[in-house]
């Protein structure tokens, strides 16, 4: 068996060859409700379906085919277009974006950022609702001077179909840089990472941009990761995208460290994303959903979660007065982990007459700490 159908099974999907066709199976858990699928294409096309898991009529076919392209281009401005068979309609629901990737302040550092149809200095943007889908974008020097050796143009269609494809959106990147510099490439900006619980899957991505970017790969702590059992890793590059991650299928303490994104090549240059490191999290979310059915001066609900012997302790953040907790309830998410809510008593006049009580609480569990404050 190929090592690329191993990992198919491994990960819980699997494809058939068809006659014209290719058949694709993928399993997940019942909790998921939407799937999204990507397709990438030859000249930097990619097509991602949005699917809605649950939805009745799962042997409806789409038919529609769309394709993008650069209209028209000069020294401040450039058209682009997606046509569309059939074609496009005004009236239904469908919509256009662009976006570009530029570096911004950081050499080798790439940012992206979408193109606002509000008016203002930098750039005027501009589109039209007919049969094709066009949009237009004017700069000014000031911006053209800023980007005028790495400048790229990303061009998003949506058709919103809300049945068992809920949207699909068409997409195409060009290089608009009035100069180029032949192998210039940079980084994709690391977004911040959330930190992940015990037994979660974790995808670590790496990603250069440019004009022919050398192949890249993500390493821990400054070393190469092995494709195991629990671990995936791949790579694709075409001429303006070099692109590798790692997929941890169950995160662990063994996974914790400094993730970089590294050239696969002579220059081996460096680009650090962020770390990893496993500890309990506090829930802000469901914090303010239950204060929200709660609303009282008698107390707040903190919930946490974490791994084996997930506890908390708080205290006043002045005097370091022990606070004791009125209620105690633990759940079991997974066989790795389990939620733990409790009930903050409000302060007491003892304590804080007159504002709200600041206190600073320490979650713990098996894997580490995490320390926050809570004002009351």
């Amino acid at each position: 068996m190929c090592k690329w159908k191993a990992n198919e099974y491994r990960f819980g999907t699997w494809s058939t060859g068809k006659e014209n066709s290719t058949l694709y199976t993928i399993l997940f858990s019942t909790s998921v409700k939407f799937l999204e699928l990507i397709s990438v294409s030859t000249g930097n096309y990619s097509t991602s379906y949005n699917i809605d898991v649950n939805a009745q009529n799962a042997k409806k076919i789409y038919q529609r085919v769309c394709q993008g392209a650069i209209d028209d281009i000069n020294s401040t401005s450039v058209a682009v277009y997606f046509r569309c068979l059939p074609e496009l309609d005004s009236r239904d629901s469908w919509y256009q974006r662009m976006a570009i990737y530029a570096e911004f302040e950081e050499k080798n550092e790439v940012h992206f950022k979408f193109l606002e149809s509000e008016p203002n200095p930098y750039v005027n943007v501009t589109y039209e609702r007919n049969s094709t889908a066009t949009g237009t974008v004017v700069f000014s020097n000031r911006a053209l001077e800023k980007f005028k050796t790495f400048l790229f143009l990303d061009n998003h269609l949506t058709l919103n179909l809300n049945d068992v494809v809920r949207f699909i959106t068409y997409r195409f990147t060009q290089d608009i840089s009035p100069e180029k510099t032949n192998d210039e490439f940079g980084f994709l900006e690391s977004i911040p990472f959330q930190e992940p619980l015990e037994g979660e899957k974790v995808t670590i991505y790496c990603d250069a941009l440019g004009r022919n970017p050398p192949p890249v790969r993500v390493e821990r702590d400054g070393m190469p990761i092995s494709d195991t059992s629990d671990v995936y890793i791949a790579s694709s590059r075409s001429t303006l995208w070099s692109i590798s991650y790692v997929t941890y299928l169950h995160a662990s303490k063994e996974i914790e460290g400094n993730y970089t994104c590294v050239t696969d090549d002579k220059s081996r240059e460096v680009f650090p994303l962020y770390s990893i490191e496993l500890k309990p999290k506090v829930r802000w979310d469901l914090n303010n959903l239950m204060y929200a059915g709660n609303v009282s001066d008698e107390g707040k609900y903190l919930v946490l979660e974490g791994s084996e012997g997930l506890d908390v302790s708080c205290s006043t953040f002045d005097n370091d007065t022990v606070v004791v907790f009125d209620k105690v309830q633990r759940t079991n998410l997974t066989k790795w982990t389990e939620r733990l809510e409790v009930w903050i008593p409000g302060p007491s006049q003892e304590f804080e007459p007159y504002s709200m009580w600041h206190i600073s609480c320490t979650a713990t569990d098996k894997n580490g700490e995490n320390t926050f404050e809570l004002y009351l």
